[in-house]
């Protein structure tokens, strides 16, 4: 029951953020809604972090609540948007280090940072292969569909 209502409402956040494909001007609001879809992820897994891990488990991770941003994004909005996450979580990672000024990260940390950037890279991409993987086949599975519907009516009309 959960699962349904949980499907469903990531179903209506996609419908929600997604603008119609036109020719002109297509690659400009792809990268718009790529780069809102990752704004929202990563503000959801704030929201997350600062309600859920810190209050209730009382446990304070910075490099989880990023990853699973990124995995959102990814999901919801595809390559790109989990690319944009990982460019908007990197930089706020590296701002919130809890050091002062412009200092170099500390070994630790650029080693989290280069971990973060890849495994999300490596989601991004997965996430991004299996959506192209998706939409060609229900693109493939409406052409079927089409090509039923045209056969049924010449068969009606032949006899």
């Amino acid at each position: 029951m959960i699962g349904r209502r949980y499907n469903r409402c990531l179903c209506f956040v996609a419908e929600l953020i997604s603008l119609k494909q036109y020719r002109s001007m297509n690659q400009f609001k792809s990268t718009v809604r790529a780069f809102i879809v990752a704004l929202l992820a990563t503000v959801l897994m704030a929201v997350v972090r600062r309600f859920v891990f810190i209050s209730i488990f009382e446990f304070s991770p910075r490099i989880m609540p990023c990853i699973l941003a990124v995995m959102l994004a990814a999901w919801i909005g595809g390559f790109k948007s989990g690319v944009f996450a990982i460019v908007l979580n990197a930089g706020l990672l590296t701002l919130f280090t809890g050091q002062s000024g412009l200092q170099l990260l500390l070994r630790p940390e650029q080693i989290r940072l280069i971990m973060f950037v890849t495994i999300g890279g490596l989601m991004s991409w997965g996430i991004g292969v299996l959506h192209a993987s998706r939409q060609r086949l229900e693109d493939r599975q409406r052409e079927l569909e089409k090509e039923v519907i045209e056969r049924r009516k010449a068969e009606t009309s032949e006899r």
